[in-house]
């Protein structure tokens, strides 16, 4: 039996399969059009760097800029003026560390930029320790 042949008889999934499905058939509904997915990465999150000299390193990230990068600071090394852009395929999302609105809110405000830096790394060291895992 050649290919050509194997083509032109019927599969068992294309049998019987001349009228279109009914509601008790169709097991998968489409998704609806409107229905927005979540972002990946969000303000407020904090990520593991994954590639370069400083993979491993626990980041937060507070904000993204266009459709590939992320600004990123730590606290230590990287502070919150000099934060550093990373791509997104470099670094894997942990958790929501905090939310979007209180980081504004406390970082945008009267703060100073060691008093911001110290935050970031509290809020870093803090999260790592609840959760187990060593920081760099």
């Amino acid at each position: 039996m050649t290919r050509r042949d194997m083509d032109k008889m019927p599969h068992e999934s294309s049998v019987g399969r001349d009228q279109p499905l009914n509601d008790e058939q169709a097991f998968c509904s489409p998704i609806a059009v409107d229905t927005e997915l979540p972002e990946r990465f969000k303000q407020g999150m904090i990520v593991i760097s994954l590639k370069g000299h400083d993979r491993g390193r626990l980041y937060l990230v507070l904000a993204q800029k266009g459709e590939t990068r992320l600004l990123l600071a730590d606290g230590r090394t990287r502070g919150y003026v000099d934060a550093k852009l990373k791509n997104k395929k470099h670094v894997r999302p942990l958790g929501q560390l905090i939310e979007e609105k209180e980081l504004d809110e406390l970082i945008g405000g009267e703060m100073c930029e060691r008093e911001c830096d110290t935050f970031i790394r509290k809020l870093i060291s803090g999260w790592a320790l609840e959760k187990g895992i060593a920081t760099r």
